[in-house]
Formats: structure tokens, C-alpha cells, sequence
């Protein structure tokens, strides 16, 4: 509300808690009148705001804030809200789900921290850093939302580095292929399936990517592969037009070695249900679970160590495309990745020769100019 003037002075306005008007009068200037008006304004509305947390919070407990608003906003359909309900009734939901959501503080969760570096799976072992960073990012979520939707007044992660678990991540080194053995793999796996490999190897698309292939979407005239959907993880359901992000939805090239053994297979072969490139044993749908079986079936015998998975194809496609001094830009958007630090962050080490090969190259041209222009290259001692 604007000040009004009365008289020789201006009169503040501004909305109370409940709806009415507030008013001050007796400032000699409008701008004083204005100020003042706004610091009410901010003051009610911060009461306002008290009220309704006070109505909607009170003693709720984190399980029931879960029931009564966060866990309708989930999507059934979308992996990350199933991720995120895994994570609620494995590790949220036994540790908070009883506790007031007021009684979540910093120190809380400090405490909280320390148990989930300590937390032990089935097996014994340790959960990975990666993981333990996805279960405190979930929480810091529904504490967002929380104080989003004034069930909390402040989220109490506000007050914590949430890079604590990232800083502990030791990130290994990618291991790629040699092509020897992406040919004996592709041989020892069953027949149907030894295209799988080569698929792989020639265009880096996911493992789920390459499920999810359909024969559509392969154009033999413009020698394109278009990458836009993948095999859903639920065995109810057949694809996910759900990608990982943005960047994921690409189209690349066709090589002339591909497409021969495309048509192959397909002669040999035909195509699984839904005109899929592959199928199990059984003629459906083959799944995430029996390729990588398959895989590793095929691969330990030939010295694959465990914990390596299809994936490894992928990272040996980015290897030899490195190798062949094709730009990191384009490897970028080949693969799908959504910038250039992804691409980075997870190959870089792959271009760590480039330095030594870059400089033998600056060294011939530097000679070829020389060369043409008949000088002579200095030979320091």
C-alpha cells in the first residue's frame, strides 16, 4: 500500500497478518512514510507466515510430512522418485521417521553423518561415498521442499557443507579395452548377443541405450543412429523416453563397419519384440540383468576383472576416439554428456599423451615450413 497524505504529515500503510490494513500516521516526508510502511509489511508477513508453519507443523513428525505432501509429488514412473523411495524406507524413514521435523537440526544431522560412514551393508562392506551423498542429498531435498511448503521454517542444511561426502570420493581411473580383447569378448559371447559388443564399442552409447536400440531408429541412407529412449529398469514396462539428461537425446553417425554387422545380424537373427535389436533366450525383451550376465560370462575367462561391466565399452569407444584426435567437443556431444567439464572430468586423463603427441606433430609442421621456406632448424646442444 502507498503512504497517503493527512493533512500536513503522510500516513504508513501496509497489510496486517490478518488481512486488515495498518496504518501510522505522523511522517513528515513520504519516503519516511514508505520505509516505515515496508518494514511492516515484512515484519507481518513474517508473522503471517509463523501462523501458518505453527497451524501445519506442529509436532508433525518427518513420516507424516513424508505421507501428507512430499511423497504424493513422487512420480512412479520416474527411476530417481524410485531411487528416492528406496532411500526413504532403507535409511530416512528408520532414522528421522518418528522425529518431529522441528527436531532435524544441523548438530542432528552432524551426528547423523558420522553413522552413515560407519553403516555397513549386508556383505559387511562399506556404502561407496557416491552413495551416501545421494541419501543426504535426497534428505536435504525433503527438507527443501519442507520449507518450501511451510512445514519448516529454516532447512537445517543451510548451516552444513553439503560437499562432505564428495570430498571423501576417491574417483578411479577409468579402464578401457584393448580391441583384442573386444574381439575375443565379442566372440565368447552367445551368438545373438555378440553384436551387443560391437555396438558398444563403435558408438559409446549407454548400456541402457544400447538395450533400447530399435531397428527404427537406425537410417541406413543418412548413416545415423538417433539415441532417444532407453530400456525401462522396470520389467513391466519396455522403454524410458526419460534420458539422463538433455544432452542424452542425440543423434550420431553410422560407420560402414557397423552397419555391415547391423545387417548381419539382423540376416541371422531377426530382431527381438518391439522391433528391439536384441532379445533373451526366450525371444523377449532382453534385459539389463541377463546382458550383463552374458558379459560377464564372456569376459572373466579373458582376464576381465570383476566389477567390469558393459559400461567399459562405452569408456573404450571415448578411448580410441581420444586416440584418433577427434576434439573433446565433439566426443562431448557424441556421447551425450550435458557439458564439457562432464566430458572432462570423467575422460581427461584420457588425453593426458596428447601433450607429447602435440608436440612431435608442432615439431614435423615447424619442419615442413621451414622446408618450403629453406631455413634452416636450430639444433641446440
Amino acid at each position: 500500500m502507498k503512504p497517503r497524505k493527512r493533512g500536513q504529515f503522510w500516513e504508513a500503510r501496509w497489510t496486517m497478518a490478518d488481512s486488515t490494513e495498518g496504518t501510522q500516521p505522523g511522517f513528515l516526508t513520504e519516503e519516511e512514510a514508505a520505509i516505515y510502511g515496508k518494514q511492516q509489511r515484512i515484519l507481518e508477513k513474517q508473522k503471517r507466515r509463523d501462523g501458518i508453519f505453527e497451524k501445519k507443523s506442529k509436532g508433525l513428525t518427518f513420516y507424516e510430512y513424508l505421507e501428507t505432501s512430499y511423497a504424493k509429488g513422487l512420480a512412479t514412473k520416474d527411476r530417481t522418485s524410485a531411487d528416492y523411495e528406496i532411500n526413504l524406507n532403507k535409511h530416512l524413514i528408520p532414522r528421522f521417521g518418528k522425529m518431529p521435523l522441528s527436531k532435524i537440526t544441523s548438530e542432528e544431522l552432524e551426528t547423523w553423518r558420522i553413522e552413515l560412514l560407519n553403516m555397513r551393508k549386508k556383505n559387511g562392506k562399506k556404502f561407496a561415498m557416491s552413495t551416501l551423498d545421494k541419501i543426504e542429498g535426497h534428505l536435504a531435498t525433503v527438507l527443501k521442499k519442507a520449507v518450501k511448503h511451510d512445514y519448516l521454517l529454516k532447512n537445517p542444511f543451510d548451516k552444513l557443507d553439503r560437499g562432505f561426502f564428495k570430498r571423501k570420493i576417491i574417483k578411479k581411473r577409468i579402464s578401457v579395452l584393448e580391441y583384442e580383447k573386444v574381439v575375443a569378448i565379442a566372440n565368447a559371447m552367445p551368438a545373438h548377443l555378440s553384436l551387443l559388443i560391437w555396438l558398444g564399442f563403435h558408438t559409446g552409447m549407454r548400456p541402457s541405450e544400447l538395450l533400447g536400440l530399435t531397428w527404427d531408429r537406425i537410417d541406413f541412407e543418412k548413416k545415423t543412429i538417433t539415441i532417444d529412449r532407453q530400456i525401462h529398469y522396470l520389467n513391466s514396462e519396455v522403454f524410458d523416453d526419460e534420458l539422463k539428461s538433455s544432452a542424452a537425446y542425440r543423434e550420431i553417425s553410422l560407420d560402414e563397419l557397423l552397419e555391415e554387422k547391423l545387417l548381419n545380424h539382423r540376416a541371422k537373427f531377426g530382431l527381438g519384440p518391439h522391433n528391439l535389436l536384441f532379445h533373451n533366450r526366450d525371444g523377449n525383451v532382453l534385459r539389463y540383468k541377463a546382458a550383463l550376465h552374458a558379459f560377464v560370462q564372456a569376459s572373466r575367462p579373458l582376464g576381465i576383472p570383476s566389477g567390469v561391466g558393459l559400461h567399459i565399452l562405452r569408456h573404450t569407444c571415448v578411448s580410441d576416439m581420444a586416440k584418433a584426435g577427434i576434439r573433446i567437443k565433439v566426443i562431448q556431444v557424441w556421447v551425450g554428456h550435458k557439458s564439457y567439464d562432464e566430458t572432462m572430468n570423467t575422460y581427461g586423463h584420457l588425453f593426458d599423451d596428447d601433450n607429447e603427441i602435440a608436440a612431435s606433430v608442432r615439431v614435423e609442421h615447424i619442419r615442413t615450413l621451414a622446408a618450403k621456406n629453406k631455413i634452416r632448424v636450430m639444433q641446440l646442444a
